[in-house]
């Protein structure tokens, strides 16, 4: 089994994504989001339904600790 270490390039881009993923979500947080039901904005609940359980499988098999899907249609959430 060969162990590698991250090299500094992969560590930037590690560290941005992180970086940029914080700063959308303190975005987010401070802002009020739009709701609404999915049939209202031509979406399927359903089918919406599925993300929700193929996110389940990549948490069951132990690939995620936790999974925030967001799915926009035009400007609603």
């Amino acid at each position: 089994m060969t162990v590698t270490t991250p090299t500094g390039h992969h560590l930037v881009r590690t560290m941005m994504c992180g970086l940029l993923m914080f700063a959308v979500a303190s975005h987010t947080s401070a802002q009020q989001i739009p709701r609404a039901k999915a049939e209202s904005v031509g979406m399927s609940s359903e089918r919406l339904a599925r993300i929700e359980a193929v996110m389940q499988t990549y948490i069951d098999a132990g690939k995620t600790a936790s999974s925030y899907t967001l799915k926009p249609k035009e400007r609603w959430m």
